[in-house]
């Protein structure tokens, strides 16, 4: 089959917002071939990782045919004190849980040396049983971190795994940016998946580099494939071609983000043309836990955290998923600076906020990244469009909207005057790529603001 075309895939945006994204599970009876149980962007999520584990126990205790866990990138996260003070002991035990259930592929992200060497990383995911998938080189020795490509056999029918990272280096730790060689993906897709995909029944692209890096290597890409894409924290599911599930074509996914969710597909051979279907898991603070991976966090906590980590600094009557407690936030934000609308940076945040007491270690789970806000004025004209691309937290923002990057926003402002006061964190508008990339323009004229700090006014709101 011809491969899909750039224009087939960058120009026809109505045609693609069209096809809708298929959620839907193996009908009874109908066993699968395979199942993959897909997630990425895990980042030492410990409010959810027993409750993770179990789901994924279960997932796989009901599953039929060949099954493989995929982990795409970035199991760690430097703002949680206890993976830095542990090594990451839970994340570690959490991959040993994955491997005794099913074989598991787990890629490299841009946080997966934010506690020691990627070279550390790669040799502690090789001790839990996991195979490390990447394209990624040692830019100090030259070596690769692990093979590029997986190939298995389904039913005698060849499945291929091949990882793709991000080529971005700021978004890696910095101590250890040298240790990075990573290639540009759409010239990754070009040059090398023909021939690592090969005569794959069914090529399985892990990228972790973002939605926009994974529509230039969809070009590449020969249906039926799947795509599953990481890093930017979204959860989506995008069919390519026939819309019958019935059919083969292409399925992009992303899986959602901080243990908090997966996907789980399943992969049916007819006539030695597989057919794919996909439902996502979403987790909750009633979903059970696993016994042993919960003991192990009580321990580790007891152990490692001290009363000011830990000390409560507000209430909630009920625990906010994260759009909503995002969204709380930017409504603090525009309040305290008086703006007309509060915008701010998706993955400037991670997990939402639990219901009961809020503690710091919350809090640095929900804020990844304090900083200033900043004070600027747009053209009331270019709201609009600026709000067509906020918000993109779940499924529901048709796939040619997507950006990749976005912003959460406030309610549209009431009012009839030519400008919009604008607040949003300083980050957000510190440069004019980062203007291009979250406000669709480079948005001129904002001034951060050394009296308003994201963290200062979250915690305000949480006392009050």
């Amino acid at each position: 089959m011809k491969p899909l075309r750039r224009r087939d895939l960058l120009g026809a945006g109505a045609a693609l917002a069209a096809i809708p994204g298929r959620n839907a599970a193996a009908a009874p009876g109908d066993a699968a071939d395979l199942t993959l149980i897909l997630m990425g962007d895990l980042h030492s999520g410990y409010r959810w990782s027993s409750r993770l584990l179990r789901a994924v126990r279960d997932e796989v205790s009901q599953a039929s045919g060949e099954v493989r866990i995929v982990v795409n990138g970035d199991v760690f996260e430097r703002n949680n004190l206890l993976a830095v003070r542990t090594d990451g002991a839970v994340d570690l035990a959490l991959l040993r849980g994955f491997t005794s259930l099913a074989p598991t592929i787990v890629t490299i992200g841009n946080h997966d040396s934010d506690l020691f060497d990627p070279a550390i990383f790669a040799g502690r995911v090789a001790d839990t049983g996991a195979v490390l998938l990447s394209d990624i080189t040692d830019g100090r020795t030259g070596r690769p971190y692990g093979p590029a490509s997986q190939r298995i056999l389904v039913r005698g029918h060849p499945v291929v795994f091949a990882a793709i990272g991000t080529p971005d280096l700021s978004l890696y730790p910095p101590a250890w940016r040298s240790a990075y060689r990573v290639p540009d993906p759409g010239a990754y897709g070009r040059d090398r998946l023909p021939a690592l995909f090969g005569d794959a029944a069914l090529p399985v692209a892990l990228v972790h580099a973002g939605f926009l890096a994974d529509r230039t290597i969809l070009p590449f890409l020969r249906p039926p494939f799947l795509l599953h894409g990481s890093h930017d924290h979204l959860r989506f599911a995008q069919r390519f071609g026939d819309p019958d599930p019935d059919a083969p074509g292409g399925l992009h996914l992303h899986s959602g983000a901080w243990s908090s969710a997966f996907q789980v597909l399943t992969v049916r051979f007819r006539e030695g043309v597989p057919v794919l279907a996909v439902r996502d898991v979403l987790l909750a603070e009633a979903s059970p836990e696993d016994a042993g991976l919960a003991r192990l966090l009580a321990t580790r906590r007891a152990a490692a955290l001290q009363p000011r980590d830990v000390a409560a600094i507000g209430t909630l009557d009920r625990a906010m998923p994260l759009d909503e407690a995002v969204g709380w936030a930017a409504g603090r934000v525009k309040q305290a600076a008086g703006a007309d609308i509060g915008l701010l940076s998706h993955t400037t945040f991670g997990d939402g906020l639990p219901a009961g007491t809020v503690t710091a270690d919350d809090l640095r789970a929900f804020l990844r990244f304090d900083g200033k806000v900043a004070v600027g004025e747009i053209p009331r004209a270019r709201l609009p469009a600026l709000l067509a691309r906020c918000n993109q937290f779940d499924g529901s923002t048709p796939y040619a909207r997507r950006t990749g990057d976005y912003l959460y926003a406030t309610a549209p402002p009431a009012g009839t005057g030519d400008t919009v006061s604008v607040a949003i964190n300083a980050y957000a508008v510190s440069d004019a790529t980062k203007r291009r990339d979250f406000l669709g323009w480079d948005a001129p004229g904002f001034t951060p603001r050394p009296d308003l700090m994201l963290g200062a006014i979250i915690t305000r709101g949480l006392a009050a």
